[in-house]
């Protein structure tokens, strides 16, 4: 699925900015604006009072969990065969 399309569906940003806004006081408003920027990148617009997360980073991002989330199910896997493989001598 692409980025841009899991963030819409999911309300991903919606979400972070409700949280945001229960846990954080923040002095003034602002507005999170994603883009597609070329490289994974996020900067702060202070003319604009933007903070602009890139498609890319997102991405970036979101493939580093998914390869973090393979690795903790290999040993997950690798903890459970130990667990149960019977030795016969």
């Amino acid at each position: 699925m692409a980025v841009r399309q899991w963030l819409k569906e999911e309300k991903v940003l919606e979400r972070i900015l409700a949280h945001v806004a229960r846990t954080i006081l923040l002095p003034e408003a602002f507005t999170l604006r994603t883009c597609s920027c070329g490289s994974p990148d996020s900067y702060w617009d202070r003319n604009s009072r933007q903070l602009v997360v890139c498609y890319q980073l997102i991405d970036a991002f979101y493939q580093l969990s998914a390869e973090q989330g393979i690795r903790e199910m290999k040993q997950e896997i690798r903890k459970f065969r130990r667990e149960n493989t019977n030795i016969d001598h």
